[in-house]
């Protein structure tokens, strides 16, 4: 497997970007969240209580066990996205993540909050949609394999289509069972890995019929 990653990783950075740095900035921040999602128990029953309930600074018993709550899911959030980040820093990540799920309210948990992030309208859609594309990924991922190699042969380079398509793969099924297992939990707001070159897992085939 070290093999076939390394192999991947060194052909495909010799025709298009870099994915070494976006790898290595998956894995910083995947072992500090892994090892700080507990610390959001506290943040948001100390937020809960400084805000009150519903925006309601009166209310402090109801902004606690509000707090408690969201400690709790966010606590889960943040560990498995970053136990995610950590062991799977080799996977290539969704193109677009901004209306993927719900997302924590700051980057790491001393970060100052952005509760414009967390807090959307369309909540629960965003929800659906992650599951979707979780449900896309794990399905139908294996279409990236004659996607990627039929885009690299029509630039005379079939061979390094073929280690994309099987990466890119690989990752997406990585991350389809990271979005499935997070759908409803809030997770990072964006992707400091190296990203997929499309939304969809059959976007690449399709192009390659254009």
């Amino acid at each position: 497997i070290s093999f076939f990653l390394a192999t991947t990783v060194v052909s495909y950075a010799q025709t298009s970007r870099d994915p070494v740095n976006g790898m290595g900035a998956k894995f910083g921040r995947g072992m500090v969240n892994t090892f700080t999602g507990f610390g959001e128990f506290p943040v948001q029953i100390s937020k809960g209580w400084k805000n009150g309930f519903m925006g309601n600074e009166n209310n402090k018993i109801g902004g606690v066990a509000a707090g408690f709550f969201l400690g709790l899911t966010h606590s889960l959030g943040r560990t498995f996205s970053g136990f995610s980040d950590l062991v799977g820093f080799w996977a290539a990540d969704p193109l677009n993540t901004e209306e993927l799920g719900i997302h924590l309210d700051s980057e790491y948990v001393w970060d100052k909050s952005t509760p414009e992030v967390t807090i959307k309208k369309n909540g629960f859609e965003a929800m659906g949609k992650k599951a979707g594309m979780g449900f896309s990924n794990l399905l139908l991922g294996f279409l990236e394999i004659p996607g990627q190699f039929r885009q690299a042969a029509g630039m005379d380079e079939p061979s390094t289509g073929v280690m994309k398509g099987l990466w890119y793969f690989a990752s997406r099924e990585w991350d389809g069972m990271t979005q499935l297992l997070t759908a409803f939990l809030p997770t990072p707001a964006d992707s400091v890995g190296y990203r997929l070159d499309q939304e969809w897992p059959w976007d690449a085939f399709s192009e390659a019929d254009k």
